[in-house]
């Protein structure tokens, strides 16, 4: 954000502009607007379009978008203070929308973040850093994820230690779409795999069925996702159970296998998520 004559520009990129004295962006503890070594001034060369008076100074506030900032909100003011908001958008290219039907958007990486207005308060909710967003209308959240490689070989239960420990789960995959993005940011050696939740059921040990029990506390699957277009379900290997789920590379367009829920050269990583709202 930034103070150009009395507008208040705002942008939502690695880098947002904030006016200094008042503060508005929502920034973690490490960045604080006492940091001298993030401020800087910067001057605009070229005037603005009709009735906006050319930029003069502005305050950049560099943020560290590896940081845990998911949301940010702008707050009206009184008219008497002379301040105006612009938002930043993404516009159709073919189009000319009436100014009522704009939705302020931007694509930050893959993911739209839109701003959503309540109130006299306007706010925005995003992943952070580069873990993808998925909107589950299934079950009608949105959730964020990324898969990790993880050093040594692992368990289940230190997957989920792994996650847990930076506040995170092991997360499921509710559809074919969640499972074939991680398959394209994992694809590797054949049978390589990385942990997603999911346990088979006691029950299904003795009679070979396909329900799995989820501890993430969100996920709710599609049938599709289990389904023998989408994974390779064959209960053991070699005699020794395969009771966990993980997204690996099988050789063809199925992306989940089952997989052992104890240490093997096979489990290298696990997919860490979170329910964004």
């Amino acid at each position: 954000m930034c103070i150009e004559d009395q507008i208040l520009y705002l942008t939502i990129e690695p880098v947002l502009f904030c006016d200094k004295g008042h503060g508005i962006c929502n920034i973690d503890k490490d960045h604080t607007q006492d940091n001298p070594t993030y401020l800087k001034e910067v001057r605009a060369q070229k005037p603005l379009r009709n009735k906006i008076m050319a930029v003069t100074v502005c305050t950049i506030y560099k943020i560290n978008t590896e940081q845990h900032i998911e949301a940010l909100e702008v707050l009206k003011t009184t008219k008497a203070e002379g301040f105006y908001v612009a938002f930043k958008t993404t516009l159709p290219n073919n189009t000319c929308p009436a100014y009522d039907r704009i939705l302020p958007v931007v694509n930050i990486g893959e993911d739209p973040i839109t701003w959503t207005k309540s109130g006299t308060t306007f706010s925005f909710k995003k992943c952070i850093g580069d873990w993808k967003m998925f909107n589950r209308t299934n079950s009608k959240v949105i959730v964020c994820m990324k898969p990790f490689h993880i050093p040594n070989w692992c368990n289940i239960t230190e997957a989920r230690g792994f996650c847990e420990n930076m506040g995170y789960k092991v997360t499921g995959v509710a559809t074919v779409e969640e499972s074939r993005w991680i398959w394209k940011k994992t694809k590797g050696t054949r049978y390589y795999s990385f942990y997603i939740d999911g346990v088979r059921t006691k029950n299904c040990s003795l009679t070979r069925c396909n329900k799995f029990e989820f501890s993430d506390g969100y996920t709710v699957i599609d049938d599709a996702v289990l389904s023998s277009t989408n994974a390779d379900l064959s209960f053991n290997y070699e005699g020794i159970p395969e009771n966990c789920l993980g997204v690996a590379e099988l050789g063809n367009v199925r992306t989940i296998n089952d997989v052992r829920c104890d240490s093997t050269n096979k489990n290298v990583g696990v997919v860490c998520g979170y329910k964004l709202y």
